[in-house]
């Protein structure tokens, strides 16, 4: 992109004025230098040493919309604090700009624009002190100029880019050739590349026409000079081409109502001096810009078009030297001769004829006088010196809701006008802009009246009046129509009333804020009632600070962590706590978003007091506690009440003989220990949702090795880092317990035992499926294996009915015995609830 650079001397004088010219495109750009050119000429005539600043945007190569967020940011850091006395835009690009950043963009400055494509009032409507030259292509005109050169055309190729220009300026186009629709095919170039232009070009036939608007880029991206774009399209096309850019010309084009850079710039200097001398732009209508028919003579001789029929005020360039260029030197002294003598003749001649041309003015003054005074889009009413009305336009007479003869009959101060003030309230005639001016011998202006009609809604109307110092004359008075741009100050009045109370009745306080270039928050914009209620400081107090002042500090990491995650999502959520004037700690909710104020970016601040919710979490967090502690003391009772019974029926085995009962006794003593070990584990456990399962079977199995006395027989254990709820705890460590007490009973008899080292491997593998909820719980010995007609599926013992109660029934899963190493009992099961095991 082009560097911003600067035009003109430091060193100018102190006197004269600071002007900025804003250049959309780049030095070397015909049109654009043209116009600077124009403008310096001008500006000139009254400030001869006056060299204006120029900053080139460059945005013909740099199109897209973040280039001027870009400029925007470069230029408000380069004049910061710097306010010129006039800033005159080339072109939409820099109009954008000035008006879109309007709050930051040289705010009060007055601007001029030029060469605005597609003008419309809107697009000034961000920023007052706007006035300038419209570039209106005169289309139509060139068109009409073209089919009385070329009568047989009936095809015409209007060629055109997409950027947002080139879409204006087709859309003036269309409403300018209107009336051409019926009698002439007129199409419109594609958005498509230059290469699929270039066929349809060669494809025109002879006769059509071509009609250039803007052509500057191609669907593809490929960029063009006018010099260019203007050398293909001419090269590529049999049929003649026109436009209306006198860049375009001397490059194959016909010609046209052109537009000259030069003198589009000098225009817009001349509204400059304007304002410079001290007039309101507001004050100054917009001017559209002058287009002369300039046609290209080589072209001409191409297409063999002669010059009679040409209109009388067309110029034409190119042409060769005539036979007076040549030979001036000695026609010059001959003609000076014969001149001196008919000057005499003329002399004669014009002083009868003098008289005739002042009367013929007389009446041609007159009647444009008439006519623009009844074409005029403002009202207009004359008064004499007494206030009669003595002549009114018809749009006086619309606005004012009175036909014209009736508006005659009436005075300025007359009891039939019903006229009301901007407050609703009736408007006396002393009031009347007309009456003061006519009483106080001044000028009123823009005095804001409505005018009530009993058959029509009221009619706003802005009125200026003024002296008129004729003879017979009072005061001239022009009445505009306002009535719209009143309807929609009341729209946005009311809209702002509506947010200003949401904002206000919102019970969270929020705050508006700008960041500053290094990151910190700036001072309040505006705070609702429920920021200032939670701080305790008054709006105007507030005013003054930024949010960290009303902060408890905050690292800058932390800081830099929040605004991290509002560049990544678009906004920010955290806690703080804010320090209220009285110093209360208020811990809050903060929620953090970007938005537009007042033109500019802004950060707003939804804060919500959460005290009530961290008393509440405090409060949760104690009752927690005190159920923790209730819980335990329950594993520790019902453990300790297990252990109990497990002591009783110690108690009661010490006291009985018979072999067989002390054995269903034991048993049930490891059975009810097994269930004991769970609590006992729950209530030492750090957490009481689960236990740690393989530290609960090295537990178990080692007081069942003690029971049976079995030192000799080896035991493995493994389930690595698996967690148990109580309720398949409980159910696995009593099937366990089963089949590792057959285990030791009947795997291995005494004369097994003797012949080998026992080597009894009990081993337990839980896995998880690919569900990632399936367990597998495995007992394996390789002693003698279960008896060759004994089938485990329906034996009556005890132990084994509880496995397949507990195994089948309670936990659902399915049981397999594999007797081919001695014996191997598999139980698979999904758990019917989720998250029973962690591990």
């Amino acid at each position: 992109m082009a560097i911003l650079i600067f035009a003109g001397s430091v060193g100018a004088a102190q006197d004269q004025p600071n002007v900025l010219i804003l250049n959309s495109y780049h030095h070397g750009e015909d049109w654009s230098d043209n116009e600077i050119a124009g403008i310096f000429s001008r500006l000139r005539t009254e400030y001869p040493n006056l060299v204006p600043r120029v900053e080139s945007l460059d945005s013909k190569r740099f199109p897209s919309p973040s280039h001027l967020v870009f400029l925007q940011d470069t230029l408000a850091r380069k004049y910061n604090g710097q306010t010129p006395d006039l800033v005159m835009v080339l072109d939409n690009p820099a109009l954008d700009l000035v008006t879109h950043f309007a709050h930051s963009l040289f705010p009060g400055a007055p601007v001029v624009f030029a060469g605005i494509n597609g003008y419309q009032p809107d697009m000034t409507a961000g920023r007052p002190k706007v006035t300038g030259v419209m570039e209106r292509q005169d289309v139509a005109g060139t068109l009409a100029l073209a089919l009385s050169l070329h009568p047989e055309v009936s095809k015409v190729l209007a060629v055109h880019d997409y950027t947002a220009s080139g879409l204006a300026v087709r859309q003036e186009t269309e409403a300018a050739l209107a009336p051409f629709a019926g009698k002439l095919d007129i199409a419109y170039a594609a958005d498509v590349p230059f290469e699929t232009l270039s066929e349809e070009l060669k494809a025109m036939p002879n006769n059509g026409l071509v009609l250039i608007l803007t052509y500057v880029t191609d669907a593809a991206g490929r960029t063009f000079t006018r010099e260019e774009s203007t050398r293909l399209i001419t090269s590529l096309s049999p049929a003649p081409v026109y436009a209306m850019h006198e860049t375009r010309l001397g490059f194959g084009i016909m010609g046209g109502l052109l537009l000259e850079g030069q003198e589009h710039g000098w225009q817009a200097g001349g509204l400059a001096l304007r304002i410079l001398a001290g007039a309101d732009p507001d004050d100054i209508p917009v001017e559209a810009s002058r287009s002369r028919a300039i046609l290209d003579y080589t072209t001409m001789r191409r297409f063999q078009i002669p010059e009679r029929l040409l209109p009388a005020n067309a110029v034409i360039v190119n042409r060769p030297e005539s036979f007076w260029i040549r030979h001036r030197t000695v026609l010059i002294p001959a003609l000076s001769a014969i001149g001196v003598m008919g000057l005499l003749s003329a002399m004669l001649i014009a002083a009868v004829l003098r008289q005739r041309r002042t009367q013929a003015a007389l009446h041609q003054s007159e009647e444009k006088y008439r006519l623009l005074f009844n074409i005029f889009p403002l009202g207009l009413t004359l008064t004499d010196r007494l206030g009669a009305i003595v002549e009114t336009n018809e749009t006086a007479a619309k606005l004012l809701g009175v036909p014209r003869d009736e508006h005659l009959a009436r005075s300025i101060d007359s009891d039939h006008w019903s006229v009301i003030r901007p407050d609703g309230t009736p408007m006396p005639p002393e009031e009347y802009a007309a009456v003061r001016a006519l009483r106080e011998h001044c000028t009123v202006e823009n005095a804001e009246m409505g005018i009530v009609r009993p058959d029509a809604p009221i009619t706003w109307i802005n009125v200026t009046a003024a002296p008129l110092h004729l003879e017979h004359f009072g005061v001239v008075v022009t009445y505009g129509d306002i009535t719209k741009r009143k309807q929609a100050e009341e729209l946005l009045a009311a809209q702002e009333r509506k947010y200003r109370d949401l904002f206000e009745a919102n019970q969270d306080g929020i705050s508006l804020f700008r960041i500053n270039p290094d990151g910190t928050p700036a001072p309040f914009l505006d705070v609702n009632e429920a920021a200032t209620a939670m701080v305790g400081y008054a709006k105007q107090e507030l005013a003054g600070m930024t949010a960290m002042d009303v902060e408890q500090a905050v690292a800058p990491e932390c800081i830099a962590e929040r605004l991290a995650i509002l560049a990544a999502t678009g906004q920010a959520r955290f806690e703080t706590v804010l320090i209220a004037k009285d110093q209360r700690q208020i811990p809050v909710e903060v929620l953090v978003r970007p938005i537009i104020y007042e033109g500019g970016p802004a950060m707003m601040n939804i804060v919500r007091d959460i005290s009530e919710r961290k008393r509440a979490e405090a409060a949760l967090r104690a009752s927690l506690a005190e159920k923790e502690v209730l819980l335990r003391e329950v594993h520790h009772r019902v453990k300790n009440n297990l252990a109990a019974i497990v002591g009783l029926f110690d108690l009661q085995r010490q006291s009985m003989d018979d072999p067989q009962a002390l054995t269903v006794l034991a048993e049930l003593s490891n059975r009810i220990r097994s269930m004991s070990l769970v609590h006992e584990k729950l209530y030492r456990s750090d957490s009481l949702a689960s236990i740690d399962f393989e530290e609960y079977l090295h537990s178990l199995i080692s007081h069942l090795r003690t029971s049976f006395g079995t030192a000799r027989i080896r035991c493995d254990i493994a389930a690595p880092g698996l967690r148990m709820p109580l309720d398949l705890a409980v159910p696995c460590g009593m099937i366990i317990n089963e089949l590792v007490t057959n285990a030791l009973k009947y795997a291995f008899p005494e004369d097994r035992m003797e012949l080998e080292d026992g080597d009894c491997r009990i081993h337990i593998h839980v896995a998880l499926g690919r569900d990632d909820n399936t367990f597998i719980l495995s007992v394996a010995d390789n002693g003698i294996g279960l008896p060759a007609d004994f089938d485990w599926r329906t034996a009556k013992t005890m132990g084994l009915t509880l496995v397949r109660m507990l195994g089948q029934h309670q936990l659902g899963g399915r049981c397999e015995v594999d007797q081919r190493q001695g014996t191997r009992f598999t139980l698979t099961f999904t758990p019917r609830t989720r998250n029973h095991a962690h591990g």
